[in-house]
């Protein structure tokens, strides 16, 4: 009789801030020598960030979690990490719904505007982001002082999956983009955020 083992493939530490990654859903895992390993069979499902660094950590090239399939490193992560600012109203909605996936307060009240800008931004541990998709944009390049960014930003609460559907105002005010306001933007779950 053949036995069938699963291949593994050793998941090493991954550097992202503010988060532990290694998902607790959709991938066969175990520890074998007190290291995690992610059974290489297994393909990460739509575009659920968790799996989606776990996946690419295999290949050493972390992806956004924008959806953009781009790295973090050359999509939102400099606007994160305080190294650039975004140029356009859409990288600036990109950069604020990375900065909900790894928790990053700090971005978000900095790309706030100060007119609707809260005091403080909570997280609720039990959200886990699945994905993002831009619908629509208007204006809101490099020389505009104004934009519309339409998206849908896909989320699970307690098993319960949900999405948030907004038009999201935007204005750059001295070079930089803000976030100013929001309103549903059609059919929506459980809406978590007005935000963006």
């Amino acid at each position: 009789m053949v036995s069938h083992m699963p291949a593994y493939r050793t998941i090493k530490s991954i550097d992202l801030p503010r988060q532990n990654i290694l998902p607790s859903h959709d991938l066969p895992r175990d520890i074998v020598d007190g290291q995690v390993r992610v059974r290489e069979t297994t393909r990460a499902r739509g575009n659920c960030y968790h799996c989606s660094v776990v996946r690419d950590e295999m290949t050493k090239n972390v992806i956004c979690p924008c959806s953009s399939n781009e790295s973090r490193r050359t999509c939102c992560g400099p606007y994160l990490d305080g190294t650039s600012q975004p140029q356009t109203a859409t990288r600036c909605m990109r950069s604020r719904y990375s900065a909900y996936v790894e928790h990053n307060s700090d971005y978000l009240l900095q790309s706030w505007h100060p007119l609707s800008r809260p005091k403080i931004v909570e997280f609720d541990p039990s959200t886990v982001w699945l994905g993002l998709s831009v619908k629509r944009s208007e204006n809101g390049r490099t020389k505009d002082s104004e934009g519309v960014v339409e998206f849908i930003a896909r989320y699970r609460v307690h098993g319960k999956a949900s999405r948030l559907h907004e038009i999201s105002q935007f204005k750059s005010e001295n070079g930089r983009w803000y976030y100013l306001s929001g309103r549903p933007g059609g059919s929506q779950t459980n809406p978590q955020h007005s935000d963006g």
